[in-house]
């Protein structure tokens, strides 16, 4: 049994005991007991309804899912994953032979990945990789080593990344052209970079530096400082840039111009990055539930931004704080479900 399986099987244990125990605790009048059973995070994550409207968001998103192929999907050591939305699961695809890949970053389109690859030739031995999701065609870049988080461009002509510094152990922004397999270092110390990263035209990215959101012109160099904040991820309509600010617990969003900063939402229990759907109308992000006896324990949630309506969608196996990507690509959940044109 695998140690994720072993980890989500002893989570919802925990949980269903942890339950069981409140509501022994309410009928006697325990202290606290009523106070955690209805908390947000206790409803949203051991009493969901199950009930689900036409209008609802994840009603929307099976019915996007089902007709243009919409998903979230994440990528690392075991494989590629897609939220099925109707199902609330990932579905899995088979790891890189030899678990050889580590964390990456599916394109928008579903169609590549970029990833860290342990070579066997080269030492250090982390080295960028990028191949098709089908774990074929793959193109070994030696010029990029220990990238760590990566960020396609819209039309895949580039990929930002966060690649790790051994000399000063920080992560530095490098920006890898796809065709010539080129890359370019900037001196720019980052936080983090997200899979949603590149402005529309493709001449800036976002990323976090010291706790601060910052916009870097990859072609002329130049950089600047929008906001305080946390996993800053560019809206697909170039409109917003969205970010975390662990101060308040909530998200907000700020034009790439710097002005009209507004306050989206407040959530307490978030662990950063809100993942914009490709017509900028509906985010995802995640939400820690652990508490009492239970230990890690995570869920995905979507928010339709128009009107608030929000659900969760998958429970566990998408786990903590990756690199998520919502895609547009109807052959690959069959493909995944199927499992006939994976390797």
């Amino acid at each position: 049994m695998s140690k994720l399986l072993i980890r989500h099987v002893f989570s919802q244990a925990m949980r269903i005991l942890a339950l069981a125990w409140l509501l022994w605790a309410s009928l006697y009048n325990y202290p606290g007991a009523n106070h955690y059973l209805l908390s947000p995070i206790w409803a949203a994550t051991v009493m969901p309804s199950e009930a689900a409207t036409r209008d609802d968001v994840r009603s929307e998103l099976v019915e996007l899912q089902a007709r243009d192929g919409l998903g979230i999907a994440e990528y690392d050591s075991h494989g590629l994953r897609i939220v099925d939305f109707e199902k609330r699961k990932a579905i899995l695809g088979k790891p890189f032979p030899d678990y050889r890949a580590q964390r990456g970053t599916l394109s928008s389109d579903g169609s590549r990945i970029a990833f860290t690859l342990k070579s066997l030739t080269q030492s250090p031995p982390w080295i960028l990789g990028i191949m098709r999701t089908d774990n074929s065609d793959l193109h070994e870049i030696t010029g990029v080593r220990n990238p760590v988080e990566m960020c396609w461009s819209h039309d895949m002509a580039r990929i930002a990344m966060g690649a790790v510094d051994t000399k000063s152990k920080t992560l530095q922004l490098t920006v890898l052209t796809f065709a010539t397999e080129s890359a370019k270092e900037f001196s720019s110390n980052m936080g983090r970079i997200t899979t949603q990263c590149w402005s529309p035209n493709g001449k800036e990215v976002v990323f976090e530096s010291a706790d601060n959101v910052i916009i870097e012109n990859v072609d002329g160099g130049n950089q600047r400082a929008l906001a305080v904040g946390k996993a800053p991820t560019w809206s697909p309509d170039g409109n917003w840039i969205a970010f975390f600010d662990k101060r308040d617990r909530s998200y907000y969003a700020i034009h790439p111009s710097g002005e009209g900063k507004k306050k989206l939402f407040h959530q307490r229990a978030a662990v950063a990055g809100l993942y914009w759907s490709p017509d900028s109308r509906i985010v995802a992000y995640v939400v820690e539930i652990g508490g009492l006896v239970s230990l890690e324990a995570y869920k995905l949630y979507v928010r339709r931004l128009e009107d608030g309506s929000e659900d969760w969608v998958e429970d566990a196996d998408l786990g903590c704080c990756g690199d998520l990507q919502w895609i547009n690509n109807k052959g690959l959940l069959t493909q995944l479900e199927s499992g006939t044109s994976l390797k």
